[in-house]
C-alpha cells in the first residue's frame, strides 16, 4: 500500500462514534496511583475528551482523530446555550454612565468567552470567530482591554486559547501588561492597593500576577523572557500565603484548584495554576519549590484516579482540573 495514502493515526483509532486504542498507558502515568486515561477519554464530555487529545497527547486540528472529537465537541448541546443570542444594555450619554455600561458589556462578553473556550471551542468554528471580533471591539487604541488587569489578562489568555497566537491586536495587549510589571516582579492595579498602603509602598497581588503569568506562558516567544521568569519567582516566593488585596484574600485559594465560569471564579485555579504556568515557563522537577508541589500534586489524587476541585477534606472529583494535573505531570519527568 502506497504510504502516502494511508490514514493519519493518533493515539486512539475511530470505533464508530467513540474512541479506542491501545495506547492508555504512556509511560509518564506510571507515576500515578490510578490511571484515568481510560475513562477520560471513554465516559466524559466531547470537550473533555478534546482537550485529552490536545493537552496530553499533543494533537492538533491536523489530525483525523482530534477533526472527529471536535466535530462531537461542536454538536454537542452546550453549544446552542452559550451562543444564544444576549442582549446588551443601553449605554447613556454621560461618561460615568458610558464608561459603566462599556465595562458591564465587556465583563458579559468575557464570560461568554470564557464559557466557549471552556467547552472546546476554535477559531476553525465560525460563530467563534463572530465572537472573537465582539471582544476585540473592547480593546483601546493602546491595547489594553476594559476594568483591572486581571481582566485584561483574562481576555488575552482566553484569545490565545482559541487560536489567536501572533495576532498584531492580540500582542498589544500583551505587551501593554508587561509594561506594567512592578519592581517586585508582580502586577498590582492602583485601584486594588491595600487599605493604609501607598501604591509603590504595597506588594504586587498573588492572584493578579498569577493571572498574567498564566498569559505570558501560553505565549511561545515570551515564556523563557526575563518578565516570565520574574513573575514565577514573585510566585514561588510566596506559595501558600495570603493574598494581601480582595482578590481571593483567604490563604484557601491555593486549594481551589477549579477554574470556574462564573464570577470571579474565572480567575480561581490555585495551586494549580501557579503549577502550569511556572513548568510552561521552563521550570522543573531539579527546583525543591516546584518539586515539593509536584509530590502533593500526587498525592492529592483520588481513589477513582481523578483530581479535586478543591483539595481538603471532602474533595470532589472534576474532569477538568485532572486533565490539568496530568498535563503537568506529564510535562514534569522523572529528575
Amino acid at each position: 500500500m502506497d504510504k502516502r495514502r494511508e490514514p493519519r493515526r493518533g493515539p486512539y483509532q475511530p470505533d464508530g462514534n467513540r474512541f479506542r486504542g491501545p495506547d492508555f498507558n504512556p509511560a509518564w502515568v506510571k507515576v500515578l496511583a490510578v490511571n484515568p486515561l481510560p475513562k477520560l477519554i471513554r465516559h466524559e464530555k466531547p470537550f473533555v475528551t478534546l482537550s485529552v487529545l490536545r493537552d496530553l497527547y499533543d494533537l492538533n486540528y491536523l489530525d483525523d482523530l482530534y477533526k472527529a472529537a471536535e466535530g462531537e465537541v461542536f454538536r454537542q448541546h452546550s453549544w446552542r446555550i452559550v451562543f444564544k443570542p444576549t442582549r446588551q444594555p443601553a449605554v447613556g450619554d454621560s461618561s460615568p454612565e458610558k464608561e459603566r455600561g462599556v465595562a458591564f458589556n465587556f465583563l458579559q462578553q468575557l464570560h461568554r468567552m470564557h464559557r466557549i473556550m471552556e467547552l472546546g471551542g476554535t477559531t476553525h468554528l465560525p460563530p467563534v470567530k463572530s465572537e472573537i471580533v465582539k471582544l476585540m471591539k473592547f480593546q483601546a487604541e493602546d491595547g489594553r482591554f476594559p476594568l483591572l488587569y486581571h481582566h485584561h489578562a483574562h481576555a488575552c489568555w482566553i484569545l490565545l486559547k482559541l487560536g489567536m497566537e501572533g495576532n498584531r491586536l492580540l500582542d498589544k495587549g500583551i505587551h501593554w501588561i508587561l509594561e506594567r510589571q512592578r519592581g517586585d516582579g508582580g502586577w498590582l492595579h492602583r485601584s486594588m492597593t491595600p487599605k493604609g498602603k501607598k501604591y509603590d509602598d504595597a506588594e504586587s497581588c498573588i492572584w493578579t500576577t498569577a493571572e498574567v503569568l498564566q498569559l505570558l506562558s501560553c505565549r511561545k516567544s515570551i515564556r523563557k523572557s526575563d518578565q516570565a521568569g520574574r513573575a514565577c519567582e514573585f510566585l514561588l516566593e510566596r506559595l501558600l500565603q495570603r493574598n494581601k488585596t480582595a482578590l481571593f484574600p483567604t490563604v484557601e485559594a491555593w486549594d481551589h484548584l477549579a477554574i470556574g465560569s462564573k464570577g470571579d471564579s474565572i480567575f480561581s485555579g490555585g495551586t494549580l495554576k501557579v503549577m502550569e504556568a511556572v513548568t510552561r515557563c521552563g521550570y522543573d522537577r531539579k527546583d525543591q519549590r516546584l518539586n515539593k508541589l509536584y509530590k502533593w500534586l500526587l498525592s492529592i489524587q483520588l481513589e477513582g484516579g481523578y483530581f479535586p476541585r478543591i483539595a481538603g477534606k471532602f474533595p470532589v472529583a472534576d474532569s477538568m482540573v485532572t486533565v490539568r494535573a496530568l498535563a503537568v505531570i506529564k510535562n514534569l519527568p522523572q529528575v
